[in-house]
């Protein structure tokens, strides 16, 4: 299985990290020191009770041990990214596409999972504004018409088109800023992206 080399270098890092001995961790962890030493070698993989005891004693959340078990792939959140410029393209493409990467990949990435379920919400927050800019739009001349709003000038008419554009080329940007944060191994927070 590809997760054991990578869950058992992980567990080793994070003692070493601690600066625990084996035999410190075995014992806080209430395991034989054979058991950890498999564990450490890639022979066995922690399951269960053993794999929470490892947790507590190396002062980790049991989440985030088993998100080591994932591979670090950056082209995934690339992917996950870039696929929200669909949408020049692909009605709803900036949050369908993504969310379907995001399924897939979820639980085999690392990142991948906090990075896809904020970008899919924020594309739905882009999609909210270009959506409302576009209701204002088509219904400026209601606007003039029957609730007696006085919109007689041509750059008050296109505004909410104008804000429509606006916001798919800000969206693009943004878009286009984070691929860069991604490529640079910068941290996101707002997207849950650690280095």
């Amino acid at each position: 299985m590809e997760s054991k080399p990578i869950l058992s270098e992980r567990i080793r890092q994070r003692r070493l990290q601690k600066g625990y001995s084996q035999e410190f961790l075995a014992d806080s962890a209430k395991v034989s020191i054979r058991t950890l030493q498999r564990i450490e070698g890639g022979q066995t993989e922690p399951r269960g009770h053993t794999l929470i005891a490892l947790a507590d004693a190396l002062d980790v959340a049991i989440e985030d041990l088993m998100d080591f078990t994932k591979k670090s792939d950056r082209s995934v959140l690339h992917l996950i990214n870039l696929s929200a410029l669909s949408y020049f393209v692909l009605p709803l493409g900036n949050i369908i596409l993504p969310l379907i990467i995001w399924i897939l990949y979820k639980d085999k990435v690392e990142g991948a999972n906090q990075f896809g379920k904020r970008q899919v919400f924020i594309q739905i927050g882009w999609t909210m504004l270009i959506f409302f800019s576009i209701i204002l739009w088509i219904f400026s001349p209601y606007l003039n018409n029957e609730w007696g709003v006085n919109i007689n000038s041509t750059f008050a008419n296109t505004l909410p088109l104008t804000g429509t554009f606006l916001f798919y080329v800000l969206d693009a940007i943004y878009i286009i800023i984070v691929s860069i944060l991604i490529a640079k191994n910068k941290k996101v927070s707002f997207l849950g992206l650690e280095r």
